[in-house]
């Protein structure tokens, strides 16, 4: 927050008007992020919500960047998905370089649920703290029926939440 508060204000500095828009995305990123950190449950499109909003903020600070592309089909949007699980894999690969693009996408596939985050972005399937939170708090919520896996092909990784439907 602090850090995306100090590039906004060097922002101001070379461009106003985009600053000015930037600090409105981050009230709108907070004002969906904030009421979330007690809840235990959400749904689907509020988490892809979530990351939009954050996306956004990122795309002020740099220069456009992420271009995001949501896929998120209407029968999955209302989808219980536990909170603050996609958010923190955003924020890692925005910690190593911004992405030129990101991908979200939900699907379902046989008895499971798929939540994947796609981005134009090598080198991000080293395991780190940031995964090992992400995967302890599946293990947590799920146990064994739901894991995080990532793949790395060309200069994309992609990172995939599943859950069995049953969890």
């Amino acid at each position: 927050l602090f850090d995306s508060l100090v590039a906004i204000e060097t922002l101001y500095q070379r461009n106003p008007r985009v600053a000015a828009e930037t600090l409105d995305d981050l009230i709108a990123f907070l004002r969906v992020a904030l009421p979330r950190l007690r809840d235990s449950g959400s749904t689907l499109a509020d988490e892809f919500a979530l990351v939009q909003a954050y996306a956004r903020v990122l795309a002020g600070l740099h220069e456009g960047a992420p271009r995001l592309s949501l896929d998120l089909p209407a029968a999955l949007a209302t989808r219980h998905f536990a909170p603050m699980l996609l958010l923190p894999l955003l924020q890692r690969a925005a910690r190593e370089a911004v992405p030129a693009d990101l991908r979200l996408s939900a699907r379902h596939e046989g008895t499971r649920l798929e939540a994947e985050l796609e981005f134009a972005q090598a080198g991000l399937c080293r395991d780190d703290e940031a995964l090992a939170r992400v995967r302890e708090r599946l293990a947590g919520l799920y146990g064994a029926r739901a894991r995080l896996d990532c793949s790395e092909q060309a200069a994309r990784t992609r990172l995939t939440i599943s859950v069995d439907d049953d969890a």
